[in-house]
């Protein structure tokens, strides 16, 4: 059974952990070498502690925290490289110092535009080559993140756990920087480019 580290909105634990085979994906790519960053916690938390991965762990829960915490001490798990931050990602990610991360977790608040701003902010502390998992792709905000990046050039999707999760590797900056004309997916979902088709069509009614 997986540990209850997490705590709802009734706050009874419970565990929102990330499915066992993005787990076993984790624990077969994650070195001590690394550096890594995700936003939420729980069990993915005590895996990046067991990898001994440079790791900053940015979540809003105290509760999460310290029950994380005592697990790993109950269970001689070593913190000494995790880094718990309390905050809101979107106020935390901005002005944090971390850079050449290898592996970034997108887990923590999935309500909009959350997700998509802890992707705006850690994509420039990724290094080329590293990892980005985007949880929880079966709600609006990580699929819609997910199709996004799945059309971007400087992305490219390396695994998508279905129904849940999605790996895709870094290939090149900047992809946050781009104005929308540079964006495929913008480009191709863009109000104004419905209009003209439905303009296009209505003209060409008898």
């Amino acid at each position: 059974m997986s540990p209850r580290l997490n705590v709802d909105g009734d706050g009874n634990a419970v565990s929102y952990r990330l499915g066992k085979s993005v787990l076993q994906y984790l624990d077969g790519i994650l070195g001590s070498s690394q550096s890594t960053l995700e936003t939420g916690t729980g069990v993915s938390t005590v895996l990046f502690a067991m990898k001994r991965t440079k790791h900053t762990c940015i979540t809003t829960n105290r509760l999460e925290v310290d029950g994380t915490a005592g697990f790993c001490k109950e269970h001689e798990i070593p913190l000494d490289k995790v880094r718990f931050i309390i905050g809101r990602s979107e106020y935390v990610l901005p002005s944090l110092e971390s850079s050449g991360l290898d592996v970034v977790l997108i887990d923590g608040r999935h309500a909009f535009p959350t997700p998509f701003i802890d992707w705006f902010y850690t994509a420039d502390k990724l290094r080329v080559g590293g990892l980005l998992i985007v949880d929880d792709v079966e709600m609006w905000t990580g699929r819609t993140l997910m199709d996004f990046l799945s059309k971007e050039p400087e992305w490219r999707r390396e695994r998508f756990f279905m129904p849940n999760s999605v790996v895709f590797k870094k290939l090149a900056g900047g992809s946050n920087d781009k104005v929308w004309a540079k964006q495929p997916y913008l480009r191709r979902f863009s109000l104004f480019r419905t209009a003209a088709n439905v303009k296009k069509r209505l003209l060409k009614r008898p």
